[in-house]
């Protein structure tokens, strides 16, 4: 079952101009995904109107009703990067003389002109009927053409999604490119209108997701399960990146990211497989959380931008020290392993699946800190500064050995064993591990930012652009 927010129409629409305006995170996975859009239940072969990720990264724009205006529109940009957010608006004007400008799409504030097909038209003061008829339906995370679903992948979200019935905005109305960074910042609050038919959905409240914040009260109805977290177009949280997955035993069976790229699920026993996080730093003082959650091999940690020129398996090698990392293997320890002296042979106790690793990472001394279920292993204490009570890593950026020196230091997961499948889940503040939402008593750190499992060591931060900027 698709995961979706729903509502049918009404037949009071206007249905010549609409404007649809939405912030996405994500990107082709190789699977057609619908995003939104709206079908009609009992002839879906012949009514709909949507957008959706093609299976070659790029975006089409598909209408159809009852055979008299049957249009596919496929951007020749390529959509690939799922660590960004963007905000897309489609504005819709039929009433306008120019058949180039009845559909006009602007990704950040820029307008798409560049599509696959040049023969694409939509006749002059077209009536749209999708949005006028009730027995149409508006679906968020989902698209259907010729009664056929596509489905948002779990690997991308959407936030801030309007829905202008008679009214047709540029991106402008949504937001606007800041003087100094030249960067596109939505504005959450636009002054539009809804007309009767439109609808708000911030996905703020947790208790429920499909809230209309238009003024109409035009709910949406949550179909499957659905997950907030906290990452937002306004504070970019980091996740595993998707793009600089390294296989040491490259093999045909794609290794999988999943859940806002947050879970590290590889498919494959004959590889091993590494990926870092999005965000690296070279000061300050960072929070996260992980649950490995299957199978023996893996390894949590820390990393550098250049793990990726390592063939060795075994990335703490003295030689070539690119990382560490708590590990399990097949014997089932659990130990940590970096620079040869900074080893710990002696494995401790952890229950995976049910036991939730801790990491603090201390880069204005140069340590790094590993607990279990809130409890500090070795003693360790990450307020102790310079002194590194109990630290597991002590050397970060000033040791003789290798020349990391300067670089910044990434979050790190992998599957490092051959002969086994390894799992693991991130959560770096979004609030999440996969799809599972944390309950009962969570924590923030010090900027009220992040929620986590477990207590925030004071003066430790969640790895995102808010505080990256205030304590980077």
């Amino acid at each position: 079952m698709a995961s979706s927010l729903g509502r049918n129409s009404t037949n009071t629409a206007t249905p010549t101009k609409a404007t649809f305006a939405y912030w996405l995170k994500g990107a082709d996975d190789g699977t057609a995904q619908g995003i939104w859009g709206w079908h009609r239940g009992n002839d879906a072969s012949n009514y709909w109107l949507g957008v959706y990720f093609s299976t070659n990264g790029s975006m089409y724009f598909n209408w159809k009703q009852g055979g008299n205006y049957a249009t596919i529109r496929g951007t020749t940009q390529k959509f690939r990067d799922n660590q960004a957010w963007g905000q897309h608006v489609i504005t819709i004007d039929t009433t306008l003389a120019t058949a180039e400008d009845r559909v006009k799409w602007f990704y950040n504030g820029e307008r798409i002109t560049s599509f696959e097909d040049s023969s694409y038209t939509v006749a002059e003061n077209a009536t749209i009927t999708n949005w006028s008829n009730s027995s149409d339906k508006l679906e968020i995370g989902t698209f259907y053409q010729s009664s056929t679903a596509k489905d948002l992948s779990t690997n991308s979200s959407i936030t801030g999604f309007h829905f202008c019935d008679g009214y047709a905005y540029e991106a402008s109305s949504f937001g606007s490119f800041n003087s100094t960074t030249g960067i596109w910042v939505g504005n959450p609050s636009p002054s539009v209108s809804y007309g009767s038919q439109g609808e708000y959905i911030k996905f703020e409240d947790s208790s429920n997701l499909g809230l209309d914040s238009s003024g109409n009260t035009n709910n949406m109805a949550v179909s499957g399960s659905l997950t907030q977290n906290l990452d937002n177009p306004s504070n970019n949280f980091c996740t595993l990146n998707g793009q600089t997955k390294f296989r040491v035993n490259t093999v045909s069976t794609y290794d999988l990211m999943k859940y806002g790229n947050n879970e590290l699920a590889p498919t494959s026993n004959s590889q091993i497989v590494y990926t870092q996080g999005t965000i690296g730093v070279t000061s300050g003082k960072w929070y996260w959380e992980a649950q490995p959650y299957s199978g023996v091999g893996f390894g949590v940690g820390i990393c550098y931008a250049n793990m990726q020129t390592n063939t060795n398996a075994q990335f703490w090698d003295n030689s070539t020290l690119m990382g560490a990392a708590v590990t399990l293997t097949g014997a089932g320890n659990l130990g940590f392993n970096g620079k040869s002296g900074e080893t710990y042979n002696t494995s401790f106790s952890f229950t995976q699946a049910t036991q939730t690793l801790c990491f603090a990472l201390d880069m204005d001394n140069n340590a790094l800190y590993v607990g279990i279920d809130g409890v500090w292993q070795n003693s360790g204490n990450p307020t102790s500064g310079a002194s590194r009570t109990g630290s597991f890593l002590a050397y970060l950026a000033s040791d003789q050995a290798y020349t990391n020196s300067g670089q910044p230091v990434f979050p790190f997961v992998g599957d490092v064993e051959t002969g086994n499948i390894a799992k693991t889940r991130i959560n770096f503040g979004q609030g999440v591990f996969g799809l599972t939402p944390l309950t009962g008593t969570t924590y923030t750190d010090g900027n009220s930012e992040g929620k986590f499992k477990y207590t925030v060591p004071t003066g430790y931060y969640t790895l995102n652009t808010k505080n990256l900027k205030e304590f980077g």
